[in-house]
């Protein structure tokens, strides 16, 4: 993504797309097909919610992306004729034209220091949704600590900190930003309406209220509540105050989701647990002191069994409420994640030799199945998939688990690492060729189509993983600069392998379990302490800066994220 400071220059593109500023233009299916940054701001917003689907983020406005516009427009009840004009650009959050009383609006010109507008208010609203909340309630003036919140925003992400608000910089705050392009009050509707009902439901740890999109009686009642708990004007209005008020809570906003298991060691003794983090309890030690290190620990899809490799190459299980480790099977490699069966009765691993074995989690009966490794089940729950075993046999393959069907998917790109699945079964996620050079492929299952997600600067690409909806990939990209050395760009594509963004500059532990939310819309994951080579677990909201610190617990690793409390 080119970023720099020449934001007000027409010759500038992101991602190879001219700069358009979302809204500022109709946007709609015709010849040649339009092409721009403002595309690529709309098929995010529909790519990330369920029910509307533009195809791959191209920021080309293709069938796909009409058809997407169309289903969008049906469910909030506009006019469907796949024209995204003034009011289905409402529904998304943005405003066409001027503002109320003629203030110009976001993104119309060039910002900084000293003027005056709606579009400042706007501009300030946004910065504290985004996690800037130095800058103070919105006033609609361009102030100092307003410029200082604006290079702080441009820092976070690699932009050049100039305090100035140009063409790069808007493309960034609407990219990143649900919140804050208009008040919300009563009889609302659109996908930041949905966004704030989804921030309540987070703030309050239940789903309180139906996240349809709609300002209805009951949003506008937990609004009030909401504005009453931090002891703001109880209105029911989502404006300047409330924006910046949740500016606040956004580091916590999906950290309280489900249950985050990890894998901690003591300082003082090396000896490891294994923990988690929930809701109602805090942190849990679910194993005690181990001698022997747990590597990969992974939650059954049911969540209540977790299972993990010992260093002696024995494969563990205990309850996920927590207990005494019990020994399952022997001889497993520890190097490669297990993978459950999606009744959470069966494991797949990897034996020694590279032989998959299926292992019964109540007996610890470990059947044969077939030569290969990194072994990852279908959703079905009666077929796997795997990397061909032998060096004549660098193919990726899928097998029924009675040991029939055996098929080869692709031979394309070997060898084969980190397999991940898709929650739909229908593409699957690997890297190769090794580490020192590792790049992020997807392949699709039916067709054995093999496509590249762009690498990061270096081609050290490493631990990509499904969103819980199937529409997002999250991966870590090694990169160098004088200042950080090497460090980890936290990168997020599409299913189809488009870039959608890098949300931000973060130590990053680069070869470490990525993990994402329950909601599709906050990744976990591990970071170097600064100052220190510890790591710690953090969680990161995709549109927005702030990392939060889950643990708290230096050296702790290997997060994995369940939605099962």
């Amino acid at each position: 993504m080119q970023t720099g400071g020449i934001a007000d220059s027409p010759d500038v593109a992101i991602d190879g797309l001219p700069i358009h500023d979302f809204g500022s233009r109709h946007l709609r299916l015709m010849r040649p097909y339009q092409r721009g940054t403002d595309v690529k701001i709309l098929q995010i917003k529909l790519k990330v919610q369920d029910g509307f689907d533009p195809g791959p983020i191209d920021g080309v406005f293709g069938p796909r992306t009409n058809q997407a516009v169309r289903s969008f427009q049906q469910y909030y009840r506009l006019t469907v004729d796949g024209i995204v004009g003034p009011g289905t650009f409402w529904c998304l959050g943005e405003s066409t034209g001027p503002y109320l009383g003629g203030a110009p609006r976001l993104g119309g010109r060039v910002l900084r220091e000293g003027m005056r507008g709606g579009d400042v208010w706007i501009l300030q609203s946004r910065l504290n949704i985004a996690g800037e909340t130095g800058v103070g309630v919105a006033s609609g003036v361009f102030d100092a600590v307003t410029t200082t919140a604006v290079r702080e925003f441009q820092l976070r992400y690699g932009l050049v900190s100039d305090g100035v608000v140009g063409q790069i910089a808007v493309f960034h705050l609407k990219l990143r930003t649900w919140l804050g392009g208009r008040q919300l009050v009563s009889r609302t509707k659109g996908c930041d309406v949905r966004q704030l009902q989804r921030w309540l439901n987070s703030i309050v740890g239940e789903p309180v209220l139906t996240e349809d999109g709609f300002f209805g009686p009951a949003t506008e009642a937990q609004v009030r509540t909401y504005q009453k708990s931090v002891d703001i004007g109880a209105d029911g209005i989502v404006g300047p105050v409330t924006f910046h008020n949740l500016g606040f809570a956004t580091n916590g906003i999906g950290t309280e989701e489900g249950r985050i298991l990890f894998r901690h060691q003591y300082l003082e003794t090396n000896l490891w647990s294994i923990r988690s983090r929930t809701p109602r309890h805090g942190i849990l030690n679910l194993t005690g002191e181990l001698s022997i290190q747990p590597w990969n620990p992974v939650w059954s899809p049911n969540g209540q069994w977790i299972a993990y490799v010992g260093e002696d190459n024995q494969l563990y299980l205990i309850p996920g409420s927590g207990g005494t480790p019990k020994v399952l099977t022997d001889d497993v490699e520890f190097y490669e994640e297990v993978s459950w069966s999606p009744d959470s009765t069966t494991i797949a691993v990897t034996k020694t030799g590279g032989n998959i074995y299926l292992v019964d989690r109540v007996t610890g009966t470990a059947s044969f199945l077939v030569k290969g490794t990194f072994p990852v089940w279908f959703p079905s729950g009666k077929r796997l998939a795997f990397a061909g075993g032998g060096e004549e046999e660098l193919a990726l393959k899928a097998i029924n688990t009675n040991g029939t069907g055996l098929i080869t998917i692709t031979t394309q790109t070997p060898p084969y690492h980190v397999l991940m699945i898709s929650p739909d079964g229908a593409k699957i996620l690997y890297t190769t060729p090794g580490a020192s050079i590792s790049i992020v492929m997807i392949v699709d299952v039916a067709t054995g189509r093999v496509t590249q997600v762009p690498s990061g600067p270096l081609s050290k690409d490493y631990c990509p993983v499904w969103s819980p909806n199937g529409r997002l990939i999250a991966y870590s990209a090694t990169n160098f600069n004088e200042t950080l050395k090497y460090f980890s760009l936290l990168r997020v594509a599409d299913d189809q392998g488009k870039i959608i963004m890098d949300i931000g500059l973060h130590q990053v532990f680069s070869t470490c379990r990525i993990t994402w939310g329950p909601y599709s819309d906050r990744i976990a994951y591990v970071g170097s302490v600064p100052g220190s080579e510890s790591t710690d677990i953090y969680s990161l909201p995709l549109f927005a800066a702030f990392a939060t610190d889950l643990t708290e617990e230096v050296d702790s690793d290997q997060p994995m994220w369940t939605a099962t409390r």
